[in-house]
């Protein structure tokens, strides 16, 4: 039995099998969905941001554009 106990064989199969039952467990099913939802949360958030900064990235390019056509700010 203390022979077993040092195999490296049998614990990884113990940790397989102990990981399979934790991945068909309701707490295991709610912990991916949340994960999953956290991440595309961000995803979304990340992707509007990026569009702020392109517009604000426009917006600039756009009265340098002006400011080196002589338009300028002024009246």
């Amino acid at each position: 039995m203390s022979n077993l106990l040092k195999n490296a064989k049998f614990w990884i199969f113990i940790g397989g099998t102990a990981a399979g039952l934790f991945a068909r467990s309701k707490a295991a099913r709610k912990a991916c969905v949340n994960g999953l939802a956290a991440g595309m949360q961000l995803k979304d958030n990340v992707a509007a941001e990026l569009q702020n900064i392109k517009e604000e990235a426009q917006d600039i390019y756009e009265d340098a554009k002006r400011k080196a056509a002589g338009e300028g700010d002024a009246p």
